[in-house]
Order: C-alpha cells, then structure tokens, then sequence
C-alpha cells in the first residue's frame, strides 16, 4: 500500500488530525511531537485552528501528512542498500556516557535528531 492508501484508512473522512496523531501515524511518541512542536521542528507544516494563542489547537492537514510520507519513501528507494541514510550515522539508542558531554556532541546529536525526524 502507498502513504496515501495507509493514512486515507487509518484516518477516514478527515482532512485534518491533531499533531499528535500525526506524529504516531510517522512513529513519534506524544512527548516528542510535543517538544518537536515547541522547537518548530517536526517535518510537516502545523496550522493553528480556533481563536487566539491559547484556545488555538494544533493540527496538520491529511495532505502535507501524505506529502511528508512520500517524499520519505522516495528517499529511501533511492538510498543504494550500502550507503546510509544521514539519520542513521550516529547510533541514538547507544547508552551515553557517564558526564556531560562537549558542546561538539551536543551539537552532532541535535543535527542527528533534526536530519532523522
């Protein structure tokens, strides 16, 4: 099935869903949608429905869901099978040692998590 077939049955009838179902229709925990949003990073395009900042609520169109969806599938065909994907050059689940570590690593985990997401 293509992204568009996946996300049209899992969502039927709607145009927009909040940004947390989006974020777990790509794999994201509720947590992360929610720090990716304030950080305004997370992949798609987030609109803001309803009046004023605090009664507004966060939603993404089923379109620019889609949209995110297939570019990624295309990036992935397109990866030769030996090379890996940028997200993938640094192991983000390795156990971290013990200190606080140097502005550089820092640095190279955030670009990692921005190029993964």
């Amino acid at each position: 099935m293509s992204p568009r077939e996946l996300i049209l049955a899992q969502f039927p009838g709607r145009l927009q869903i909040s940004i947390v179902e989006a974020g777990i229709a790509i794999g994201l925990s509720k947590g992360t949608v929610y720090n990716m949003n304030s950080l305004s990073t997370l992949p798609f395009r987030v609109r803001h429905v309803g009046m004023g900042k605090k009664k507004s609520k966060p939603v993404v169109a089923l379109t620019d869901l889609i949209a995110y969806l297939e570019d990624e599938a295309v990036a992935k065909a397109e990866a030769p099978a030996d090379e890996k994907l940028p997200g993938e050059l640094v192991n983000l689940d390795a156990p971290r040692r013990p200190g606080r570590p140097t502005k550089a690593a820092q640095r190279a985990r955030e670009d990692a998590l921005r190029r993964r997401h």
